[in-house]
């Protein structure tokens, strides 16, 4: 028997003596406290156990490989991922996989019982989470709203319109009141999507681990969150329900008309949906177009290229410049409450020298995936502006 299972039994003869206790037996009273003293006995051997298990595996990792990672804290994927790989006993011919690399903060967080010398202090909790690198830039993913599920699927119910002729409104004293009518709510099914890409190295790099960490964050989880950040963008503006204006910006709109016409779909958003409008997102070239903009004097309307603060902004909104997005489309939306990225598992990262015929020639390849799709909850909250090429 274990000593945790050797502790349960204990506490069940405890448990089993509560009411003999409780009426004063003397030797109940005596036996629960050979007990009590039993359990204080079993849990310093367990405590001392858990100690030691900790440190031989900390005396394994140190013998591990020839890491430079840091085993105090994974800050990216890729050391995540080399920290696991380093334990693993790989074969001639092997399929390696790390745990996914979740962005929910509680993810890796274990509650257990504490002690402070011989008095309880409680459940606390040990931090185990994997901390994502800081990002250069503001990503369009970071404008929406983020949720975990643990489904393929995810549905959700927008509530439906008020009769316009049967609102709440002013009635007499004993008089029927207005019986307010919707129609009914739409329900929405979002089916998850993987989206994956590999990269290939060779095999004599397996125990680079600095190498491995940096190639999968590096070109793999770039080209991986590129990606992903294509297939939102595409997602949100094929959504039925979106606002849209083709017939106003031409060849023949001026930087400041232009400027003007963000403004009004800025304003359109929050007329239509009720939400206020927090980012915009555009193509490189129809940023440069503004950003180039000079009044009758020469002078750039967002200030010169000397100037400092030149973070991509107008009308006091953050400004996306990505070619995830066509030229001669603008979006404006209230993303964070318009839009939901949902997630499943995290990003997987996996290895294998198995694929095709990379055992002959000596290469393996790393592959990453995330499954995630995108809830547009308001599609009124987001207005897309489409230039109209063909007028003159």
């Amino acid at each position: 028997m274990t000593l945790k299972e050797t502790y349960q039994a204990k506490a069940a003869e405890l448990e089993a003596l509560k009411a003999k206790v409780e009426e004063g037996d003397a030797d109940a009273v005596k036996s629960a406290n050979g007990l009590i003293a039993e359990m204080n006995d079993l849990e310093n051997a367990m405590k001392a156990a858990e100690e030691a298990e900790a440190k031989l595996r900390a005396l394994g990792n140190a013998g591990a490989g020839k890491a430079e990672v840091s085993e105090k804290a994974a800050r990216t994927l890729g050391e995540h991922f080399v920290r696991q790989l380093k334990g693993a006993n790989l074969g001639k011919r092997f399929a390696f996989s790390a745990s996914a690399f979740k962005s929910d903060p509680t993810y890796y967080n274990i509650q257990k019982e504490q002690t402070v010398g011989n008095y309880p202090v409680g459940s606390i909790t040990d931090d185990y989470r994997v901390v994502e690198s800081a990002r250069a830039a503001l990503q369009i993913r970071d404008l929406f709203d983020a949720q975990t599920i643990s489904t393929a699927a995810y549905s959700f119910f927008t509530e439906g319109t008020p009769d316009p002729s049967k609102l709440p409104g002013a009635t007499d004293e004993a008089a029927k009141k207005v019986g307010v009518e919707y129609t009914p709510a739409v329900a929405t099914l979002v089916p998850l999507i993987k989206i994956a890409g590999y990269i290939k190295e060779s095999d004599e790099f397996i125990s680079d681990y600095p190498f491995l960490a940096s190639a999968i964050n590096g070109r793999l989880l770039y080209d991986l969150r590129a990606s992903i950040q294509a297939y939102l963008v595409t997602t949100l503006l094929g959504t039925t329900g979106i606002q849209a204006d083709s017939t106003s910006w031409d060849l023949s709109t001026t930087v400041t008309g232009l400027a003007d016409l963000i403004l009004d779909a800025i304003m359109d958003v929050q007329a239509v949906s009720g939400r206020a409008a927090d980012a915009v997102v555009m193509n490189p070239t129809d940023w440069y177009s503004l950003r180039i903009g000079k009044d009758g004097e020469s002078r750039y309307y967002g200030g010169g290229y000397f100037q400092d603060g030149l973070t991509p902004t107008i009308w006091g909104l953050p400004v996306v410049v990505t070619a995830s997005i066509a030229a001669g489309t603008i979006l404006v939306g209230a993303f964070k409450q318009g839009a939901t990225v949902l997630s499943n598992g995290g990003t997987q990262v996996e290895m294998s020298n198995s694929n095709e015929d990379d055992f002959i020639k000596n290469l393996i390849t790393i592959r990453a995936e995330e499954r995630l799709g995108l809830a547009v909850r308001v599609p009124s909250a987001f207005k897309k502006l489409v230039k109209d090429d063909s007028s003159t």
